[in-house]
């Protein structure tokens, strides 16, 4: 049995997947996956944004991600996955590119979407080349109804810790954001990034993936804040935290709670359920 002896702020529990859940539909919707994983379902059209789908194998209390405790279990698993459209990456660190989803998501016909760095960890790891698609900073490109831009990142974290990437650290080509222009409005995800000019122009998107990640290769917490407070026409998804369990990690324990008192307008912070849709 997991022990779980230190406070983590964790979501509520997930909401599974329906066979509709796919299924063309009259408007769009997005759900945090859990981790920094997003969905979209817009018309028909189906995306996913780093998506970490797969069980430690033998054990799915456990993550892929190094086999952490799962706090919130994904509301489906890669492998449950039937027909998908597209999946984004917005870099190859592995709580965002999971290789065994992946993998388990081969045969429902997602064409994979990412940097040139990030493409190199998928063909390494045996997914098709005919089946990536590379993409250099600041592309545009389309995906059935959604129009992608790709913006802005800069997440450095090797810097404290070169032996993380083999003594490489990412440079602003190897890491990307992602800005979801739909019929019924515009979802922005970040990604994982420290503070970058552009970003303080990004003040139209309808729906705004927000880590609030205590981090200083992320926004981080106080700069985060200051950031969605600026977006204050924004609606607010909580990302990034509370799915596995690690309390002293700063990149993982963000608690909506703590944040919630200091957001303007503090009901635009949705803290939805992995799984949770919210329309556009």
């Amino acid at each position: 049995m997991l022990n779980f002896e230190k406070y983590q702020a964790k979501p509520p529990a997930t909401v599974p997947f329906t066979e509709n859940t796919f299924e063309k539909q009259d408007n769009t919707t997005v759900c945090w996956l859990g981790a920094a994983g997003v969905f979209m379902n817009c018309r028909g059209t189906t995306i996913m944004m780093d998506p970490i789908l797969t069980a430690w194998p033998g054990d799915e209390s456990r993550s892929e991600m190094g086999g952490l405790p799962l706090l919130a279990p994904p509301p489906i698993w890669a492998h449950q996955v039937k027909k998908l459209d597209a999946v984004l990456y917005t870099h190859a660190d592995d709580d965002h590119m999971g290789i065994a989803t992946a993998k388990a998501l081969l045969p429902s016909g997602a064409v994979f979407h990412t940097t040139a760095c990030a493409s190199e960890i998928l063909l390494e790891n045996g997914i098709p080349k005919e089946r990536i698609c590379v993409h250099k900073r600041h592309d545009v490109f389309r995906i059935g109804e959604v129009t992608v831009k790709m913006t802005g990142a800069f997440h450095p974290h090797q810097i404290g810790d070169p032996a993380a990437n083999g003594y490489r650290y990412f440079t602003g080509d190897d890491c990307t954001g992602f800005r979801l222009e739909t019929p019924d409005g515009v979802l922005w995800n970040p990604g994982d990034t420290m503070l970058m000019e552009e970003h303080l122009s990004n003040t139209d998107a309808d729906i705004v993936m927000a880590d609030f990640s205590d981090n200083e290769h992320h926004f981080g917490k106080t700069v985060a804040i200051q950031l969605m407070n600026m977006l204050r026409d924004s609606e607010l998804i909580m990302y990034h935290w509370g799915t596995v369990y690690l309390p002293d990690h700063g990149c993982f324990n963000a608690d909506p709670e703590e944040i919630r008192p200091q957001i303007i307008k503090p009901r635009r912070l949705h803290v939805l359920a992995p799984g949770e849709m919210m329309a556009l």
